[in-house]
Formats: C-alpha cells, sequence, structure tokens
C-alpha cells in the first residue's frame, strides 16, 4: 500500500512539475512575441521611459512613438480628496 502511495505522489509530482515547465515556456514565447510586435523600429522613432517630477511628485513617463515629429499626447490623471 505504500509503494502505491509513494508511485501516486509521485506521478503528482512529476505532472505538477510538467504542467509548470510548460506554463513558464509559454509565458516567455508569448513576452518575446509581444516584445517584438510592440518594438519601435521606425529610424526616427522615440521610446523612452523615465521619472519627472510633477507637481513635487515623481511620476514614471514612458514615450513611445514611431515618429518624432509627431507631437505626444500627454493624459495626466490624478485623484485629489476633497477637503470640508
Amino acid at each position: 500500500m505504500t509503494n502505491l502511495l509513494k508511485r501516486g505522489a509521485l506521478v503528482l509530482f512529476v505532472t505538477g512539475f510538467v504542467v509548470c515547465a510548460v506554463g513558464f515556456g509559454y509565458r516567455a514565447w508569448r513576452q518575446h512575441e509581444n516584445a517584438r510586435a510592440f518594438a519601435i523600429t521606425t529610424p526616427n522613432g522615440i521610446d523612452e521611459a523615465r521619472f519627472v517630477r510633477i507637481g513635487g511628485i515623481d511620476q514614471w513617463i514612458t514615450i513611445r512613438g514611431e515618429d518624432r515629429a509627431v507631437p505626444a499626447r500627454r493624459t495626466v490623471a490624478t485623484a485629489r480628496a476633497k477637503r470640508r
């Protein structure tokens, strides 16, 4: 009976390991495909990211585009507490 339990536990462990390995492999493949699809490859493209101080608070901004000559549109969303 203990051999059967040990064999069952081993089968469950190996199955779980294989499922995890396949899942991580698929995730890595999808990340690679997305990175290639969203890459800026034009010679006049822009892809920058940095912290900028806005209103005394450091904000992370990302600027991406296929042509630097096209003006960037910026949207800033904030939530402020109302004072009574």
